[in-house]
């Protein structure tokens, strides 16, 4: 509890201290002398012109009462153009802007656009508490405390809810990783099916663990398989989360469902087929749970798309949540079903079980097969005019393009120590000491932090799910080698000053934003994107003087119709969006 309300606080006193930022860099402006007065100001700026959009949205449906957006005239002028996103943000948007209303007075437009500063941080305090107090039940207070620290502390994850970039990934990265950490405290497929030990009792007393010999301890808890109803709803619970990141960005999260599917596959693959994950403690291979999993992911992805566009907006849009979405799921699940119930003897093979896995496996393939080779009318970024568009936008960059030679200081600047938890995991996996149980997870852990860690060097948009993945990749790791260093050895000698270093590399990465913020606030430090949000909102306004009949168009740079919009409402022509295809 300690360590939530610390990474609350920290948290709270980033975002305030970014907002001041804004406000010592406006105070900066000012006319020169004998120069006609600056415009008055309304409006403030984000760094993201993502959010000048979501927050036009939001604030449309605030006037007019819809509850979705389906068209929009910020660009393509005259005509406008659809709108195919989630409306998550923009909901989430009226939310914050009614409770601020409701509690200041503001109008709505005013209270939108103020609530807004706070909805990255509120999500990264959600994430931080839901995932630290699952940790905390399951493997105990030291996990725990320092995965929020760290999750709190590191840059590169703050950046992703970032008080001026109200957007969407933040929200994509907390389903991704949910959904992960769900099916991980389910057993990944394996279950206890004798009586467990009442964790809390263990926790509160400190009482011996009788199963293993060891004793536990209220600062560490032994992984141990959860039975068949507790495993049940972590599956049921990661598949919700898989179809609200589906409907939040469904590429997103298909790769997410697919870098799980292919972890759970490999598992299964080198997983032995007969085994007691403890003494006094029998363990028994649930398929069917696979199963569950992808019907709730599914069901939820399908829900969400009728909520989204049911009657009238259900054309064959697949850069979007689509019911194809939901039958790669549903087929992918069966797949994992049928072949880990025969490679792990649950049932036998029978010649009826090929056709079931060769029809699954069509169905699973025809959503990356459209994607690769359909209709460019069904998936727009697969269109030449699309792809050479994508190479000016920053997050399409591959890491070396974007830092260049600061690519490793940025890692390390970034993340500290926590890529050597990609070297450890393995190593950990392939003690005798370890238990099947604690083999799967870090294995189920460490794949995806490796995969994304790969992607996130091809394209940056990635690397936001890396830092998330390595940062839960830790917590296995401390886990596992806490239960081993209850003996002799390496793990016994390495525990105690992993953890300390762990907690300095928390405080140390906080003081790093602290600092950085310091330098802005004190003019020390040029920040060019403030710079020159700044300066678009002067040009807007100044522009908008101009449009004293109301009919201005104007013709700009792709990235700049956006924010030319929010200061002046007036409608540009060409854009970065993927709708805007005229």
């Amino acid at each position: 509890m300690i360590c939530l309300i610390l990474g609350m606080g920290f948290v709270a006193g980033i975002s305030i201290g970014w907002n001041k930022a804004v406000g010592t860099y406006e105070s900066y402006f000012q006319p020169a002398p004998g120069a006609p007065p600056l415009p008055e100001i309304h409006g403030r700026i984000f760094l993201d012109h993502d959010a000048y959009h979501w927050i036009s949205y939001a604030r449309e449906m605030a006037r007019t009462g819809a509850w979705r957006i389906r068209h929009t005239k910020i660009d393509n002028a005259p005509f406008g153009r659809p709108v195919h996103w989630s409306q998550s943000i923009s909901w989430l948007l009226v939310g914050a802007g009614w409770l601020r209303h409701r509690l200041t007075g503001e109008p709505m437009d005013a209270a939108i656009e103020a609530g807004a500063l706070w909805i990255g941080p509120v999500q990264l305090v959600v994430l931080i508490g839901i995932v630290g107090l699952l940790i905390y039940r399951r493997m105990g207070a030291v996990p725990s405390g320092i995965w929020m620290l760290s999750m709190a502390a590191m840059g590169n994850i703050y950046w992703i809810f970032q008080t001026l970039k109200p957007d969407h990934h933040g929200l994509q990265l907390g389903f991704v990783l949910g959904s992960l950490v769900s099916l991980i405290f389910g057993g990944l497929g394996w279950v206890n099916v004798t009586a467990s030990r009442e964790r809390k009792e263990l926790r509160d007393s400190g009482a011996a663990a009788h199963g293993a010999g060891l004793q536990v301890e209220p600062w560490f808890i032994p992984l141990e398989l959860p039975g068949m109803k507790s495993a049940r709803c972590s599956f049921a619970a990661s598949g919700v989360l898989g179809g609200l990141g589906l409907w939040t960005g469904a590429t997103v999260q298909l790769v997410g469902i697919g870098v799980i599917a292919m972890s759970a596959l490999l598992l299964v693959i080198f997983m032995p087929s007969e085994v007691r994950d403890r003494k006094g403690e029998t363990v028994s291979y649930q398929p069917g749970l696979w199963r569950l999993w992808a019907l709730t992911g599914a069901v939820t992805s399908l829900a969400l798309y009728l909520v989204e566009y049911f009657p009238a907006h259900m054309e064959m849009r697949l850069e979007a949540n689509h019911p194809l979405y939901a039958l790669a799921w549903l087929c992918t699940g069966e797949i994992l079903m049928l072949f880990s119930g025969w490679k792990l003897k649950v049932w036998p093979f029978r010649r009826a079980d090929i056709v079931r896995l060769l029809l699954f496996s069509a169905g699973a393939t025809v959503l990356p097969v459209l994607l690769v080779a359909g209709p460019s009318d069904w998936h727009y970024l697969r269109t030449p005019l699309c792809w050479r568009i994508s190479q000016f936008i920053v997050e399409g960059w591959s890491l070396t393009k974007f830092a260049g030679e600061r690519t490793i200081p940025l890692l390390i600047a970034g993340m500290g120590v926590l890529p050597v938890f990609l070297l450890a995991a393995p190593w950990l996996a392939s003690s005798g000491r370890t238990s099947l149980y604690e083999w799967a997870v870090l294995w189920m852990s460490f794949v995806p932090a490796f995969v994304y860690l790969i992607a996130g060097f091809m394209q940056i948009r990635w690397m936001s799910l890396y830092s998330g993945m390595i940062t839960w990749l830790m917590v296995p790791v401390l886990t596992v080698l806490w239960r081993n260093s209850t003996r002799q050895g390496w793990p016994k000698t390495l525990l105690k000053p992993v953890m300390a270093i762990l907690i300095v590399q928390a405080i140390a990465l906080g003081c790093l934003q602290v600092d950085e913020l310091r330098q802005i606030s004190r003019g020390r430090t040029l920040r060019n994107d403030l710079v020159t949000r700044i300066l678009e909102r002067y040009f807007v306004i100044g522009l908008a003087a101009l449009n004293t009949d109301g009919k201005m168009r104007v013709l700009t740079e792709m990235d700049f119709a956006v924010p030319l919009y929010y200061f002046s409402g007036i409608p540009g022509i060409a854009s970065y969006y993927w709708e805007n295809r005229d």
